[in-house]
């Protein structure tokens, strides 16, 4: 079989156009596509490359997934300045940290225990359980005398610092009139 070149002809004007419109198809592929958040399926949050920068729809989940817990033997006397305080985390400005569980044992004590989870400005940076303002409580836990009780967040319950400074969260016990002792664990992530 024999090219004629009419045939020839057209064989060029095809190489050609391939060559010249194979980078135009190869950016389009690149720059049109998306990502699916497969856990929020029918959520519309996804991610996209245009012009070759990457846009993300929706809100990013930034915080690493390692599962943390925190436990404690805690004592409310009825003064503030001798009960524990469990210190959950100091948060640089705009850090937050997840909270899945807040949960108690109340073992001695003639009365029950309140947990109040607390956000506060500390006066000296690193110093959680010293002074500081308080700017939030975003959670509590009531516990009877000798009992066990728990609360689940779901989904967790984020705590963000939005103040320009750093942020302490911490578990702060208060009780009646006498000394309570409980054992108390939070897990996050």
């Amino acid at each position: 079989m024999k090219i004629t070149g009419r045939q020839m002809t057209a064989m060029v004007v095809a190489g050609c156009a391939a060559l010249v419109l194979m980078p135009v198809g190869v950016n389009a592929a690149v720059s049109s596509f998306s990502i699916a958040d497969p856990t929020h399926t029918g959520s519309g949050r996804k991610a996209a490359v245009s012009g070759g920068a990457l846009r993300v729809a929706g809100n990013v989940n930034t915080q690493p997934t390692t599962a943390w817990t925190k436990s404690s033997n805690m004592l409310d006397s009825g003064d503030p300045s001798v009960s524990g305080i469990l210190v959950i985390k100091e948060l640089n400005a705009g850090a937050s940290v997840r909270i899945g569980t807040i949960a108690a044992n109340i073992y001695g004590g003639a009365d029950g225990m309140e947990l109040n989870l607390i956000t506060k400005i500390p006066d000296t940076p690193g110093q959680c359980t010293g002074s500081g303002l308080v700017v939030g409580y975003p959670a509590g836990l009531t516990v009877p005398p000798y009992d066990s009780r728990s609360v689940n967040f779901t989904p967790m319950l984020t705590v963000k610092n939005t103040t320009s400074g750093r942020l302490c969260v911490i578990l702060y016990p208060t009780a009646g009139s006498g000394f309570t002792s409980a054992t108390v664990t939070i897990t996050g992530s």
